[in-house]
């Protein structure tokens, strides 16, 4: 079995980057459609840029509070692919 240089793993590396880069790509689009369900832009548009908390924003777009962490969850998603 042959070791593995220094290009081999950079290769391999890169492909890593790829790979994640899709699933990541797939996954903020598929994190668009609820936010728009829920009306989430709507209320931030609203909110006129202030800072709202995640307890305010689910009472606006009325998320039981069993479901909050459901909530932060994807507000997390449209934050990371936001970048």
């Amino acid at each position: 079995m042959a070791h593995p240089t220094a290009d081999n793993v950079e290769e391999e590396l890169q492909g890593q980057v790829l790979v994640w880069n899709h699933i990541f790509q797939f996954i903020s689009s598929m994190s668009l459609r609820p936010a728009v369900e829920l009306g989430i832009p709507d209320v931030l548009h609203r909110n006129e840029g202030r800072p709202l908390c995640l307890s305010r924003l689910a009472s606006l777009i009325s998320i039981p509070p069993n479901r909050i962490d459901y909530l932060r969850h994807l507000m997390r998603m449209l934050v990371f692919t936001a970048d």
